[in-house]
């Protein structure tokens, strides 16, 4: 073998393929510090404030309006509740004052008859309203006594006028309070006509 002494001093340069595949320390340090920071983040998710969160002045604002809905319900719930218990006072009363009502007793007297003035014949079947039973029981128990009673009263009777509506509230209500002076134990309430009419030629 023979020895060259210029291959031996002789430096190598690399060849421009060479240099483009092999990486640089900076390269290097990039690449690191990339690798490094990406699975970081891909791990750690940035949290998005809110606009309450980043307002402080809107969440306030929220919170008031929250607290005034609330007290707008409490109001007409309360203004609600006291006009139900104004409504259920109310009806106990009315039911009061119905049940205040007297039960009244009828007794219907058999035709009665009276000679008017003009000798005309007035014929009425009366029919009474009693406070108590005991009262319609003494009409019923003492017929002759309240003819007694009915057949002057029914005598002054204007035949003329007698068909008007007054006049007969007239003659009723003085049979009513005649008929009360009777020991009746009770009172007469109202007197109905059934089946009034007046026979005969006036002279």
């Amino acid at each position: 073998m023979e020895n060259h002494p210029e291959d031996a001093t002789k430096t190598v340069e690399p060849t421009p393929e060479a240099l483009s595949e092999a990486p640089t320390a900076e390269d290097g340090t990039h690449s690191d510090k990339k690798g490094a920071k990406t699975p970081r983040n891909k791990d750690k998710k940035t949290a998005v404030p809110t606009e309450a969160e980043s307002d402080p002045v809107s969440k306030k604002m929220f919170l008031y309006s929250k607290i005034f809905a609330l007290l707008a319900v409490i109001c007409i719930g309360f203004l609600t509740t006291l006009y139900l218990k104004k409504r259920a006072a109310n009806k106990p009363h009315l039911a009061e004052v119905a049940s205040v009502a007297p039960t009244l007793f009828k007794y219907e007297m058999e035709q009665v008859q009276a000679v008017l003035h003009n000798q005309q014949d007035l014929r009425v079947e009366l029919a009474f309203e009693c406070s108590k039973k005991e009262a319609c029981e003494f009409l019923k128990d003492h017929p002759e006594q309240a003819r007694d009673i009915l057949i002057p009263l029914l005598t002054e009777v204007d035949p003329e006028s007698i068909s008007s509506s007054d006049s007969k509230k007239v003659l009723r209500q003085k049979i009513a309070d005649e008929l009360n002076t009777l020991d009746l134990d009770g009172k007469i309430v109202e007197v109905n006509f059934n089946n009034l009419s007046i026979e005969g030629e006036s002279k």
